[in-house]
């Protein structure tokens, strides 16, 4: 009798250990490491680390550290870790680079994931295109897109001229535009016989200064299929009207000379949507930003899109909470409200045009800029530093007048024959 007691209070024993067990390990604590680069305004830190605490609020077993430097030598840093084992588990990872990731094994396909999402919520993710490699999809892209030219409304109004999105709305605002205003706000505001007062920013390799003109002009430097231009003459219009804003119409800095759109002294700066927040929140009421398409070209208007996956490593002990996370940032935080646009379009044509609209009259310029031709950076894929270091040197060459801008088209082609093999 006490020997049946015995091992039915034993067989009772082992039922409830059995029932602990997986209460337990369901709750087993999780800890990831969320790479990111930040912006200009020194408040986001803090408010990314108050994001981030939200999850971990609401998933308790969950305990996220965040690392973060400025975007130079931010993707040299997860190489260094990554070839060291120890790459952080979630990432943003810029879509310039992430078929170097894929290549080099540092992140995983997201699709198994998303194979299991409802078609609503597929539907509601604006672009997957920027996450997307070899037809895989590796990430979530955040902070994504257009390229808009935020603008000093002031030194509109102060040289009596309409202002770029009014210009815009109504169908006016072209480069032509562009350089004629340009000429009557550039000037010497204080007699020193310096130059104090500029248009746009020196002629510089950032894409959205440079490609923007380019193909407003017809031009471009790869196919669409990915060979490369060679329309010499096309090219060499767009080189030549670069150029000419600062050495022909002499509305950009020279060497020597310098601008800003935060100082204040540069009406037009070309500028990813995603960061119109935070040059509002440096501005601080300082002048009245606004924001308008770019101007459009003779082969239309042209601007650059996309956004910034965030990727889960190949090498996370915890891949399935790593994609949980990447997914809540992306689509459910409300990131944007730092930096960025939402990924989501639902919030894209509601809540996010609202608070576009605290900051400037016409958001739905947002909208504007995408209405013509769109692509991301140019060389995006596994030949982008080579393609793009031998391209700035030769823009930077063109921009200091070393060379005429038929010899950088010339050069520019040569160089991305020789990249592709072609």
């Amino acid at each position: 009798m006490i020997r049946r007691k015995s091992t039915a209070l034993l067989i009772v024993t082992v039922l409830l250990l059995m029932a602990v067990v997986p209460a337990h390990a369901a709750t087993e604590q999780v800890n990831l490491v969320f790479a990111m680069w930040i912006g200009g305004n020194p408040g986001e830190p803090d408010a990314q680390r108050e994001l981030i605490q939200r999850y971990m609020d609401e998933n308790p077993h969950v305990n996220i550290e965040l690392i973060y430097q400025g975007w130079n030598g931010y993707h040299d840093r997860l190489y260094t870790m990554a070839a060291g084992g120890v790459t952080p588990d979630i990432m943003a990872i810029s879509r310039i680079y992430l078929p170097i990731f894929v290549e080099r094994g540092i992140v995983q396909p997201i699709d198994p994931w998303l194979s299991q999402e409802s078609p609503e919520f597929l539907g509601n993710i604006v672009e997957l295109v920027s996450g997307t490699y070899r037809n895989q999809v590796y990430g979530f892209p955040i902070w994504g897109g257009p390229i808009v030219a935020a603008y000093n409304a002031d030194l509109f109004e102060q040289a009596g001229l309409a202002e770029p999105k009014d210009l815009a709305q109504r169908g006016d605002w072209t480069w032509d535009i562009f350089v004629d205003y340009g000429k009557r706000i550039t000037r010497d505001i204080d007699g020193d016989g310096r130059r104090d007062v500029f248009m746009h920013a020196g002629l510089g390799t950032r894409p959205a200064d440079w490609y923007i003109k380019v193909r407003g002009f017809g031009a471009d430097v790869l196919t669409p299929d990915g060979k490369p231009f060679t329309d010499v003459g096309a090219l060499e219009r767009g080189l030549e009207f670069w150029a000419s804003l600062a050495h022909e119409h002499r509305i950009t800095p020279l060497p020597g000379e310098s601008s800003g759109l935060v100082a204040g002294t540069e009406a037009v700066y070309f500028s990813w949507i995603s960061d119109v927040p935070s040059h509002y929140n440096r501005i601080a009421s300082s002048f009245r930003l606004e924001i308008a398409p770019p101007p459009a070209g003779p082969a239309g208007l042209f601007t650059l899109v996309g956004g910034v996956p965030i990727s889960v490593s190949s090498i996370t002990q915890h891949p399935e909470e790593a994609y949980k996370f990447a997914r809540w940032y992306a689509m459910e935080s409300g990131h944007w409200k730092i930096r960025g646009t939402p990924p989501g379009l639902d919030d894209m044509t509601t809540s996010y045009r609202d608070y576009l609209g605290t900051m400037v009259s016409w958001p739905e310029a947002v909208v504007e800029a995408m209405a013509g031709a769109v692509s991301m950076e140019p060389g995006v894929g596994p030949y982008y530093d080579d393609l793009n270091r031998g391209w700035n040197q030769v823009l930077a060459q063109v921009a200091r007048g070393e060379i005429a801008p038929r010899e950088g088209a010339i050069r520019i082609i040569e160089h991305t024959q020789a990249t592709l093999g072609e």
